[in-house]
């Protein structure tokens, strides 16, 4: 139920990818009037539909998970069933390799954590000794509930718990590179076993795969900025936030390229450098945030367009010995004969120019499904900095706090030191950040 308008301020959003809408959202459901300011002609940031030669595609894929639950919460909160626009299936993960007999783990209908275990136990392509390395692996992390040295990379932890080379090549390193977006060799450990714990330790339907049935711009930002217009909420593209004004009560004003805001209550859901340069000349602000640093990760997508007949048989599999770690069936989507070739992290395919690297991994899929054709059209999209470096060195640098003072509140993915970049980070931070402000008005 919303709350009386009539005493509620104004809270400005500046940022409209998921984690700004979510708090947007939030905020408008509980009566509060929202003017929220995106520096793009579009809003959604790293997950919203872009259109290439007249064809709609997503910037890039994301991998949903039974247990990204903040982000079931806002399309409930939007009103959106979750079956007309996500795909809910038991977790299969199948990964493929042109020099390897690959591996299929199905998880099985029994109680977590028995359906992960029962499903190693049933794998294919995992000799007995292994199957039992890496059970072995899985019992010591839920043993150690889930816990290790901060300061420990994932290749690190997997070594310690004698995971061989091909078990790491074929299980743990599509995972890693699927969660974290960073390399075995420099990703956090404690994120990762985290994320398990979150996926393999609760409700058996927390691993299950949510492989979206519309794009990324239907499946959220668009019906979230409906939502925005009929309750009344301003939304300002190509406003880019300048400058803030602050004096010693607070949050006075804002700056943008077109002017100025009056403001008493802001929420910075910006990409962090863009948050840190605004509040760098602000002391007590600044004194909170200069610990923190970031390194960032790629991510590219090669969209490929097959005959229509051509499909994948459980709409995703992963790939070893490969340039791209997961291939991606759009047919879900409506988009038969799609396939989109995810590259994860950083790695030698930056070298490489567009049409190389396009041959490259043409040539290597080639290898997995000779019977494929060759394809009709390609896309490519590179976001050099599409996430942040999941790094066991800087993890413990994030920011730990939402609220910065002088009535500014942070919201991102990069918030939670226990996620990785996802969407399901981004939702989250910016629903708890609406519920903060909310509370100081009950």
């Amino acid at each position: 139920m919303n709350y009386d308008n009539q005493h509620k301020p104004e809270i400005i959003i500046a940022g409209a990818g998921w984690s700004g809408l979510a708090a947007a959202v939030q905020l408008t459901a509980r009566g509060f009037p929202v003017k929220l300011l995106e520096a793009a002609s579009e809003a959604g940031g790293r997950a919203r539909n872009i259109t290439i030669n007249n064809q709609s595609l997503d910037n890039g894929q994301h991998l949903l998970l039974g247990a990204y639950n903040n982000v079931l919460t806002l399309l409930q909160l939007l009103n959106i069933n979750e079956s007309d626009v996500l795909l809910r299936q038991p977790l299969l993960l199948k990964v493929h390799s042109p020099t390897d007999t690959g591996i299929q783990i199905r998880t099985a209908k029994l109680f977590s954590p028995l359906h992960i275990l029962s499903g190693i136990i049933m794998a294919t392509g995992f000799s007995v000794s292994e199957k039992i390395k890496l059970l072995s692996g899985m019992l010591a992390f839920r043993l150690q509930k889930f816990t290790v040295n901060p300061d420990t990379s994932v290749k690190q932890l997997l070594l310690r718990n004698k995971q061989t080379p091909r078990i790491i090549k074929l299980f743990w390193e599509p995972i890693c590179v699927a969660a974290l977006n960073t390399q075995i060799e420099k990703a956090s450990a404690h994120v990762l076993l985290q994320v398990l714990k979150k996926s393999f330790t609760r409700s058996r339907t927390n691993s299950d795969m949510l492989l979206p049935r519309v794009g990324l711009g239907q499946l959220m930002p668009a019906t979230a900025l409906n939502y925005l217009t009929q309750h009344g909420s301003e939304i300002h593209y190509r406003e880019r936030v300048t400058k803030l004004i602050i004096d010693e009560h607070g949050i006075q004003s804002i700056l943008t390229r077109q002017g100025s805001h009056p403001c008493k209550y802001l929420v910075l859901a910006l990409p962090f450098k863009q948050s840190l340069r605004l509040t760098n000349e602000h002391s007590t602000i600044k004194s909170q945030l200069s610990h923190c640093t970031f390194e960032y990760e790629p991510v590219t997508t090669l969209y490929l367009q097959y005959p229509e007949h051509i499909r994948l048989e459980n709409h995703i599999a992963g790939t070893a010995d490969s340039t791209a770690q997961w291939l991606i069936d759009r047919r879900g989507c409506n988009q038969p004969g799609l396939i989109a070739a995810v590259i994860s992290a950083s790695g030698s395919h930056q070298l490489l120019d567009k049409q190389l690297l396009k041959n490259k991994v043409i040539a290597e899929i080639s290898l997995l499904y000779p019977d494929w054709p060759a394809p009709l059209s390609t896309w490519l999209t590179r976001e050099k900095q599409a996430t942040f470096s999941c790094d066991y060195k800087t993890n413990h640098l994030r920011p730990h706090t939402h609220a910065l003072g002088q009535n500014i509140w942070l919201a991102g993915d990069y918030i939670d030191p226990n996620l990785p970049a996802t969407l399901e980070a981004a939702v989250q931070a910016g629903l708890q950040c609406a519920n903060q402000i909310i509370n100081q008005f009950k």
